[in-house]
């Protein structure tokens, strides 16, 4: 039996919440605040929404803490989808500041150089040995040149 091709593809965003002092409780707050707004406009979530921890780890890109992920899937066909994500990206933000990460590559707007920096202390470190083991760029792409900042310059 042959699969169906899926004609729109569905659109993921998720958010990482530090576990400490039950951030993600109150995170929880935050979205459901955001959603009812949302809401109230007839913009609705349209596909299965999930929350999962995660371990912290030394990985110089990864996630230093324990989180929860909060993970939002729309169907291909939400019109909206970037604006209620938008949303709730500013909502967070707002109360957690850069104790907020997100999934690069989904729906979240990519992070700024100075955003990258904020969230990811080794940042310079990890861009130091990427660029040894690969001083051409051969293994980045557009997407990347654009996301991963250059070293900072003293």
């Amino acid at each position: 039996m042959a699969l169906a091709k899926t004609a729109s593809p569905p659109s993921p965003a998720a958010f990482f919440i530090p576990l400490e002092d039950d951030a993600w409780v109150d995170a929880l707050d935050v979205i459901y605040d955001t959603a009812k707004a949302f809401a109230a406009r007839n913009l609705h979530e349209t596909g299965p929404a999930s929350m999962r921890f995660i371990k912290g780890t030394k990985a110089q890109l990864g996630r230093p803490r324990d989180y929860c992920s909060v993970e939002f899937i729309f169907t291909g066909k939400t019109t909206w989808a970037n604006e209620v994500v938008a949303g709730y990206d500013q909502a967070l933000r707002a109360r957690f500041g850069n104790e907020v990460r997100t999934h690069w590559g989904q729906l979240v707007g990519d992070p700024s150089p100075e955003e990258m920096r904020a969230m990811y202390p080794q940042y310079d470190r990890w861009r130091t040995i990427r660029d040894e083991l690969d001083p051409k760029g051969c293994f980045l792409n557009d997407w990347q040149e654009m996301i991963l900042p250059p070293l900072a310059q003293p």
